[in-house]
């Protein structure tokens, strides 16, 4: 499966084997779907907040709330 990253109705980013992640005690920690409020942008470089989820509280750079839908190689055509 892949997974569609949404940010203000747009289409920013495509992740076929996402690594989940909370924020906690001011840095990242990769753990499992159901508990992450972040996820990892397909390049490595950012983190995207998972809209509904905690806040990044006291993140020190903006970041980007999105929502994430998982997809089949059907749904991209």
């Amino acid at each position: 499966m892949i997974y569609k990253v949404v940010c203000d109705r747009m289409l920013i980013d495509l992740i076929k084997d996402p690594v989940w992640v909370i924020w906690a005690a001011g840095r990242f920690v990769q753990t499992d779907k159901n508990t992450a409020n972040g996820i990892v942008a397909s390049d490595g470089n950012e983190v995207f907040h998972l809209a509904g989820t905690p806040e990044f509280s006291g993140y020190p750079d903006e970041y980007k709330t999105v929502t994430v839908t998982e997809i089949s190689i059907d749904g991209l055509r």
